[in-house]
C-alpha cells in the first residue's frame, strides 16, 4: 500500500499545488493502519506555505475539495499503477 499512498501523496501535492494559486509549497501526509481496507485512511494531512499576504482561508476549500476527490479515487491509482500509468519512486 506504500506505493499507492506515495503515488496518491503525490497527484495530491502536484494538483494543489498547480490549481491553488498563492502557494510556494506543498506536502502531503497519509497514514494507513495495518489491516484496514486501502480506502479507509487513518489519516491525510496536507501542509502548505503560502505566498505573502495570502490568508489560509482564501484557499482552504479548494484544497478541501481536491484532497476529497483525490482521496475518493484511491482504487484509481491502484489500477493506474498496474498499467503503468504512473512513475513509481
Amino acid at each position: 500500500m506504500g506505493k499507492i499512498y506515495n503515488v496518491l501523496g503525490v497527484n495530491i501535492a502536484d494538483t494543489v499545488y498547480k490549481e491553488v494559486n498563492r502557494i510556494r509549497e506543498v506536502c502531503v501526509k497519509i497514514l494507513s493502519q495495518i489491516g484496514k481496507p486501502i480506502d479507509q485512511l487513518l489519516s491525510a494531512g496536507v501542509e502548505i506555505l503560502l505566498e505573502d499576504n495570502v490568508s489560509l482561508q482564501k484557499v482552504i476549500g479548494d484544497i478541501e475539495g481536491i484532497v476529497d476527490e483525490k482521496l475518493s479515487g484511491i482504487k484509481k491509482v491502484t489500477k493506474d499503477i498496474i498499467e503503468e500509468k504512473v512513475t513509481l519512486f
